[in-house]
């Protein structure tokens, strides 16, 4: 896969634009094979694209760096970046064989940020410095050269130091000489500590092919600023929101007497607020599901406590996959966000009221999302077309309602009344 020319999206090699829908699945690769098929599966139903997955992260019983695969693999031979394990490698092949059956993509990240520098929590274990991150950069490039997928670098890690920043860009080097280049690269940053997006560090790099953010699991945050934000920097650049509110969780995973739980409501408006402010597309999660928590095995910690086989059908999941149907309908790629306020001229609030808008590129047609139900006014002037027809689209089931036509000029309107959330996107299209 490649940019678009317009450097907004992202297109197969044919150049048929490729809706970038990725789920985070941190420990894949460290589960058993039917339950990786039963997840993999599930994905695909669903509408979902990409899987997001890490091949180093956590700890083992014994010191070990990096979790081990359910045959009890670790990556490294003596935690040595330099001696990859083969018969961990080797079962990482068959999950990309299984994930690539599917038709699937993968987002896929060497190592997480924790083994080249510190994270907020103090769980790193360094292992990475430039030699090393090269050589192990370019055995994962050679190996995987021919695969289907997305080079994550970062890991909730903000390379503020020099060396840091040295440390990854070595690993770059690798990775793109042992692929040739050939695959597509961004970085996984933390929001806090000057994030919450790769840009800051790297969008002037070469290498950085597209920009991600981590927006975090905060409730009625703002993530649109940061996606516009990265829609008008130069060079152009796709921008994806590449870890966003955790569906089911508490906000900063607080425990339930602190914080409020994220619902898909919430998971819906982060979306949103993505996609119709220029982001090539999106990132779901469930921290739940990606932990593959299994509740006999060991106690709840840090705000989790779904069987994992119940949190990969949470509604949020579900409502992703219409949220792409609609914008493959009417397509993503040809959207222009409503920076100016030139569509909705009354109703656009801040934050969990914001109505993020955006129009087609030759003015057929322009989708607003409104968060709260609220009443809004909107100008069809930017619209290519004397009349406009109005329909609803519900962003729980899918389902379209009509509105009226109008003859283009302004007009107020509210979302239909309904007993669940109140949030729905209004779809304009010239007769």
């Amino acid at each position: 896969m490649k940019v678009s020319g317009n450097g907004r999206y992202i297109v197969e090699d044919d150049g048929t634009p490729f809706f970038y829908l990725a789920d985070t699945a941190w420990h894949l690769f460290f589960q058993a094979p039917e339950d990786i098929e039963t997840y993999l599966a599930n994905r695909l139903a669903k509408g979902y694209t990409v899987v997001q997955p890490v091949l180093l992260m956590g700890r083992g019983p014994n010191g070990e760096a990096g979790s081990p695969t359910s045959d009890g693999e670790f990556a490294l031979i003596e935690n040595d970046p330099t001696r990859p394990n083969e018969a961990f490698f080797e079962r990482i092949d068959r999950t990309l064989d299984r994930i690539e059956a599917s038709g699937l993509a993968t987002a896929l990240l060497p190592a997480w940020g924790g083994f080249v520098g510190p994270l907020r929590n103090d769980r790193e274990m360094i292992l990475f410095d430039r030699e090393n991150a090269r050589a192990y950069g370019e055995f994962l490039g050679r190996r995987y050269k021919g695969r289907r997928l997305f080079w994550v670098l970062g890991g909730d890690h903000n390379p503020n130091e020099d060396e840091h920043r040295a440390v990854w860009e070595c690993m770059v080097e690798g990775l793109a000489a042992g692929d040739g280049g050939t695959h597509l690269m961004t970085y996984h940053p933390m929001p806090h500590d000057g994030g919450p997006s790769s840009s800051r560090w790297f969008h002037e790099r070469e290498w950085l092919d597209f920009n991600m953010l981590q927006t975090g699991t905060r409730i009625d945050r703002d993530n649109y600023v940061n996606i516009l934000a990265d829609y008008n920097r130069q060079p152009t650049k796709p921008v994806v929101d590449g870890e966003i509110r955790y569906e089911y969780s508490h906000e900063f995973f607080y425990k339930p007497e602190k914080g409020r739980r994220v619902t898909a409501h919430q998971v819906r408006k982060g979306a949103y607020n993505c996609m119709l402010s220029g982001a090539m597309g999106h990132t779901y999660g469930c921290r739940d599901a990606w932990s593959f928590y299994v509740p006999s095995d060991t106690p709840p910690s840090r705000d989790v406590e779904l069987h994992w086989k119940q949190a990969i059908d949470l509604p949020g999941a579900f409502h992703m996959g219409h949220m792409k149907k609609l914008l493959t309908r009417y397509p993503w790629y040809r959207l222009v966000p409503d920076q100016d306020s030139k569509l909705v001229k009354e109703g656009c609030g801040e934050k969990g009221a914001y109505t993020p808008a955006a129009i087609d590129a030759d003015g057929r047609f322009a989708l607003v999302y409104v968060p709260e139900g609220q009443k809004i006014t909107v100008a069809t002037g930017p619209l290519n077309g004397a009349r406009v027809r109005a329909q609803w689209f519900d962003p729980r089931t899918g389902q379209y309602d009509a509105a009226g036509e109008t003859k283009a000029g302004s007009i107020t309107i509210a979302p239909p009344q309904s007993n669940g959330d109140p949030d729905c996107v209004l779809v304009l299209e010239v007769v």
